[in-house]
């Protein structure tokens, strides 16, 4: 291994607040108590993760079934039957709730000050225990859902992007959107909601975080056992994707004038999974290039021919064990890109090594100046859960960052300059 010179290796945050205890309540939920170092406020928070739980399950002709599962225990519970009541239970004390769904999780989550513990244990238990799951609430929310859908992934950025993965990997459950289709989201019944929440939603997949405040609380394990010892005992599951499809056409154009704006989506599809090491390389690599107002990318595109404001153009996304991608946006037109491609990949080629130390030591300023509230930091363990089965420490993380092989990111660097890459040309015009 060839470390990159930095000036701050092994400087650490001063507080590791991803520090947990695993426990088990009797049914199998795993719970992890936060033991975090500081406390700087009176807030507490239960996070309910399902881990392998999320849009990738979704059905095929039912895309969208797990955001349903988002929304509908929110409607109303056997104490609290509206949401009205939910929400006034928690608001009143000053607390709060929500959900997220991910590809590959689903999360709960109520905070409330620490003194107020037993209103967010029960809110959270009646939300994934005792959920009413009525066929008036799903008509509501499918027009929620459909108005999001049109709201956010109708038009612009989103709606090409999610064009590209359509065109580059079909229906692959790896690259589905969860908000679904208009056509799914119509397809989804009451039947396809409680058969997907009876099937997922048990003790197998579930991690109970107790953050902030909440893990201080005297017999948090008995009372956690108490409100969520019902919950079912299945086993977990564990995620078998198909293999990652490599596209075989090495150029396409998608139309369409809802696009706003012509881009180009630049694709390197990685048919093979890629170890940690590689991926550290890879951030790297890719933030070096393009991240930052002084990136190449960026001053070449802005300073130089006063095309694009922006930064973040180049990435790397990878799929469970099977492989991913990297990534390169061009926000140009076609007559621009012939000339400004070519131009990026040499920069890309050339990227020189004192611009890698220059980012790897700006991120090591960057996190002795920052601080992970322990709240937020609980909301925040999905990737965590999924990909290693439990939260990892930030020292950890710090220090693989910090381990980042040069020789690495020269091999991918080479791998980019000399694989041709998948094109998208998304424009608004014919």
């Amino acid at each position: 291994m060839k470390l990159i010179p930095t000036s701050h290796r092994g400087l650490r945050s001063r507080h590791d607040t991803a520090v947990f205890e695993r426990h088990a309540l009797a049914n199998g939920v795993t719970v992890w108590l936060q033991r975090s170092p500081v406390l700087l406020t009176e807030e507490g928070v239960l996070v309910a993760y399902f881990r392998n739980v999320g849009n990738v399950l979704d059905p095929k002709g039912k895309e969208g079934l797990a955001h349903f599962l988002e929304h509908m225990p929110f409607k109303g519970t056997e104490r609290y039957p509206s949401t009205e009541d939910i929400e006034a239970a928690i608001r009143n004390v000053g607390g709060g709730k929500n959900a997220t769904t991910s590809r590959y999780w689903t999360s709960y989550f109520t905070a409330a000050p620490a003194s107020d513990f037993p209103v967010a244990l029960d809110v959270l238990s009646q939300i994934l225990t005792r959920p009413l799951m009525r066929a008036e609430d799903l008509e509501v929310e499918r027009g929620v859902i459909q108005s999001e859908r049109r709201r956010k992934f109708e038009h612009g950025a989103t709606l090409a992007a999610h064009d590209v993965d359509e065109l580059l990997f079909g229906d692959h459950p790896a690259f589905s959107w969860g908000i679904g289709s208009e056509a799914s989201i119509d397809a989804i019944t009451l039947e396809d909601v409680l058969a997907f929440w009876d099937a997922h939603y048990h003790a197998g997949n579930m991690h109970l975080v107790v953050g902030g405040t909440f893990s201080e609380v005297p017999d948090v394990l008995a009372r956690l056992q108490e409100a969520f010892g019902g919950v079912p005992a299945k086993p977990a599951l564990e995620l078998q994707l198909p293999a990652m499809p490599v596209p075989a056409t090495l150029r396409h154009r998608l139309t369409n004038p809802r696009y706003s704006r012509d881009r180009f989506f630049v694709e390197w599809v990685l048919s093979e999974n890629v170890p940690d090491a590689d991926r550290d390389a890879l951030g790297l690599l890719t933030s070096a290039f393009s991240s930052g107002m002084d990136s190449p990318l960026a001053v070449e595109l802005r300073d130089k021919r006063g095309l694009v404001y922006e930064s973040g153009l180049m990435g790397a996304s990878f799929v469970r064990n099977i492989g991913g991608m990297i990534s390169l946006e061009l926000p140009v037109t076609g007559a621009q890109y012939d000339e400004v491609q070519p131009v990026a990949m040499e920069l890309f080629r050339n990227l020189p090594d004192e611009r890698l130390s220059t980012t790897l030591d700006r991120w090591q300023l960057g996190r002795l100046t920052g601080f992970h509230y322990p709240t937020q930091l609980c909301l925040r363990l999905g990737g965590d859960l999924v990909r290693y089965g439990e939260p990892r420490s930030i020292h950890q993380d710090q220090a693989e960052a910090d381990d980042t092989d040069l020789e690495l990111v020269h091999k991918w660097r080479d791998y980019v300059s000399r694989t041709p890459p998948v094109v998208v040309e998304t424009t608004s015009h014919e």
